[in-house]
């Protein structure tokens, strides 16, 4: 499934399609870290020992993956000003486009985390705002206003 937000992804093969494991699993992280605030950006980079030219991202619970060409060990699948839709499971595969359905075996699981930044509570408002009457806010309403609102409640 093509994810938007990741340059040059293309949609790949189900993964049910295609057996799983025919290769040692490559490694996947995070850069520069797996927790990332909203409107931040974050790579997750595969990692593998052998020289394929594909490489496969996926998060669990979406139906397909995001397949990049890349080659010579290592693929990056930038996301860009993630939102909490972007929080999740994540693992890559490698594959050659020579044997598109032979896939390495999974990464291990890279969680990413958006999140909020924590205020800290010195900056806090210790009471409600305050605003002068009549500058801001008239607490009676001009007149006529009250007398048509009574007739709507009765």
């Amino acid at each position: 499934m093509t994810q938007p937000g990741w340059g040059g992804s293309r949609q790949a093969p189900a993964l049910t399609a295609s057996p799983p494991g025919v290769y040692d699993r490559p490694s996947l992280s995070a850069q520069p870290g797996p927790a990332v605030t909203p409107g931040g950006d974050v790579t997750l980079q595969c990692n593998t020992r052998y020289g394929f030219d594909r490489f496969a991202l996926h998060k669990e619970g979406d139906p397909g993956a995001s397949t990049k060409p890349e080659r010579w060990y290592r693929a990056d699948f930038p996301l860009v000003t993630v939102t909490a839709a972007h929080s999740g499971t994540y693992r890559c595969y490698t594959f050659s486009s020579n044997s598109p359905y032979l896939w390495s075996a999974p990464s291990n699981p890279l969680q990413l985390v958006v999140t909020v930044p924590e205020v800290p509570s010195s900056q806090l408002p210790t009471a409600p705002p305050t605003s002068v009457p009549g500058e801001f806010w008239n607490p009676s309403p001009p007149f006529g206003v009250q007398d048509r609102c009574l007739l709507l409640f009765l």
